[in-house]
């Protein structure tokens, strides 16, 4: 920080004596005008006279923010704080500032003590509940935004955010109680419409989740996020052939195109015979497993196909039906006249409920590997049932999906074969394994390639919403999924199969944030299996 200070103080502008004065007002005055450069350089005259003036800092700290430089912002606000730690603009700034740099505890801190400096300060408890709500403590950021509703009552951004941790929370009455509130104060808070009209969707009230959207897109057509929404709302009530024109809208689709720069245009259908296209991921490991099925669909119009797919995936994926080659973000990409990502593919061959490309078995672990951990856990004594109870903690819905291993292991009975399939362990699991007759290999599994080797060995696998819910089904092995109340549009609302995996049986939360129900589901469902299994061997 001392070296950015003195840098700071170096190019600063040296007063004659002729030239008058600058003072705040003159850089406020700049800065209104647009004139960012001058403001800067009017800044660091003032400091140049007063190193100290936390005001000058905080403001030279706001115009390296909208430079994009926001190390440097933030090494002026740590500076100004520590000239004046009771400063609330800047602590305010500051706590922001870490906020978007991902340095989500110090920003905690900083809020939190802004909060207790000034418990009315609105601001303080708003950002303090979005680094809560970042950091997934949605019990936490519910407490600051109630705080921030208390202090600005007519706050419209407040009570919508009152109104997702809500939802979040599973009190849903609660949550459209506060989207109505916040609507009511600002009609055309885009935001609220998005937010009424997911909690809408999960409580069964398509229609008036249509008419959110349709509100939300009427202030603003181009709002990706409201365009994902109704996507995903139409492909859950099976309405693909509108769901997929929307689903091109969705933010992830142009995000990843920025991201990856690609020069060549996007496939959308036309005639490529002849030509190199390159599919590509947009999104999770499950994705691309579930969805690169169609790249046998592209090879067959002609196509000469490059499929990129994440490095975990690659030597599980080396034999994928109609890729020329694969390659991986590691590896230079080879020329390509046009390109596609795989979530794009099912509306491009349109894709219907009774036209989806469901096979049996589409992906093949590797045999070598398949061999090696054929010999690594022996001989089969029993039926051999593999369990996943946790996903990516980065997911966003990983707090509704991933359980504790004691609280899944409550729908394991009977005389099996226990083998994790994760490699990633949360805090609690360990000590129950180790109590448990869960056999696991932790690092050892390496990458796809060695989980689908091992699922080749078991009878079957039992997991909640993961990429290895796709990649078990993907291999034709039996699977049963537990998925949540309101799932991924993939899942639908209704039914224990799907058309996407003629191998996986599905379990449908029915109360949010409780799997109970589910649990002894399978634990029925298991000793069904278990007793079949004896009269067929």
């Amino acid at each position: 920080m001392r070296r950015i200070w003195r840098a700071i103080l170096l190019v600063a502008t040296t007063h004659d004596g002729n030239t008058p004065m600058t003072t705040l007002d003159d850089i406020y005055h700049t800065m209104r005008a647009g004139n960012f450069a001058h403001a800067e350089q009017l800044c660091r005259s003032l400091l140049n006279r007063e190193p100290s003036n936390v005001e000058a800092l905080r403001i030279l700290a706001g115009i390296a923010n909208h430079h994009g430089h926001f190390a440097q912002g933030l090494e002026i606000l740590q500076r100004a704080v520590s000239l004046r730690p009771d400063f609330a603009p800047a602590l305010l700034d500051l706590g922001t500032s870490y906020a978007r740099m991902n340095q989500l505890d110090q920003s905690e801190r900083t809020l939190s003590s802004l909060t207790e400096l000034q418990a009315d300060n609105a601001n303080a408890w708003f950002f303090l509940g979005n680094t809560q709500r970042q950091q997934r403590k949605f019990s936490h950021a519910l407490r600051s935004y109630l705080e921030a509703v208390d202090c600005s009552p007519d706050s419209a951004p407040a009570h919508n955010n009152v109104a997702d941790m809500y939802r979040e929370l599973h009190h849903y009455d609660d949550a459209l109680k506060h989207y109505n509130i916040a609507l009511g104060i600002r009609p055309d808070l885009i935001e609220a419409f998005n937010g009424r009209g997911v909690l809408y969707a999960i409580m069964g009230g398509y229609p008036q989740a249509a008419a959110d959207y349709t509100s939300a897109l009427a202030l603003d057509s181009t709002n990706t996020i409201t365009h994902f929404n109704r996507a995903f709302l139409l492909l859950h009530q099976g309405n693909y052939e509108e769901g997929w024109r929307e689903y091109e809208k969705r933010p992830a689709l142009t995000q990843t195109e920025a991201i990856r720069g690609f020069r060549q245009p996007r496939w959308r259908g036309e005639n490529i015979e002849g030509k190199t296209i390159l599919l590509h991921p947009e999104q999770g490991f499950g994705d691309t497993l579930q969805f690169c099925r169609y790249t046998k669909m592209v090879a067959e119009r002609g196509a000469r196909v490059i499929a990129f797919v994440q490095p975990h995936l690659k030597t599980l994926l080396m034999g994928l039906d109609g890729a020329h080659r694969l390659v991986t973000r590691d590896e230079p990409l080879p020329d390509f006249d046009v390109h596609c990502t795989y979530l794009s593919l099912p509306g491009i061959f349109q894709t219907r409920q009774n036209t989806i490309p469901a096979q049996e078995r589409y992906i093949q672990a590797p045999l070598d590997r398949v061999a090696q951990w054929k010999q690594r856990i022996g001989d089969k004594r029993r039926p051999r049932v593999g369990i996943v109870w946790s996903g990516s903690a980065n997911h966003s819905s990983d707090h509704n999906r991933t359980l504790t291993l004691e609280y899944f292991l409550t729908a394991i009975t009977g005389d099996v074969e226990l083998f994790s399939l994760q490699n990633e362990l949360r805090t609690g699991d360990e000590n129950t394994l180790e109590k448990s007759s869960v056999i696991h290999f932790g690092a050892e599994l390496g990458d796809f390639a060695d989980t689908a080797a091992l699922i080749e060995q078991m009878d079957l696998v039992i997991t909640v919403d993961t990429s290895i819910a796709h990649l078990a089904a993907s291999l034709g092995v039996p699977t049963w999924t537990l998925i949540l109340h309101y799932p991924d549009w993939r899942w639908q609302r209704e039914g224990d199969q799907t058309a996407w995996y003629p191998t996986m049986r599905l379990f449908r939360q029915q109360q949010p944030g409780n799997w109970d129900h589910e649990l002894g589901e399978i634990r029925d469902a298991l000793a069904t299996w278990l007793g079949t299994m004896r009269s067929t061997h």
